[in-house]
């Protein structure tokens, strides 16, 4: 099955990506990190939200941007196109 919507957990949730820097603080480095590993994670909806997740970072998350680039193959067309989108936030992957 394909992975929903990769905005409709954080609408579910209500929260942004403000929030998440902001509860993140110096702690935002090690969520980049679980976050990129999460790329890798079996459910393809872990995988969309990790990559959409990693796109609220901005420039924060340049060393995220070669697993971005690998889920650019995921078998999973949600992963691929949040990854694609993740993609776009990050100045230094352009």
């Amino acid at each position: 099955l394909e992975a929903k919507n990769p905005t409709s957990f954080t609408d579910k949730i209500g929260i942004t990506p403000d929030d998440v820097r902001r509860k993140l603080g110096n702690r935002a480095r090690e969520g980049i990190r679980l976050l990129s590993a999460l790329l890798k994670d079996p459910d393809p909806a872990r995988r969309v939200q990790a990559a959409g997740a990693l796109g609220w970072f901005g420039d924060e998350a340049a060393e995220a941007i070669p697993a971005l680039k690998a889920a650019l193959e995921d078998s999973f067309a949600d992963v691929r196109s949040a990854a694609a989108a993740a993609l776009t936030k990050i100045p230094e992957s352009k």
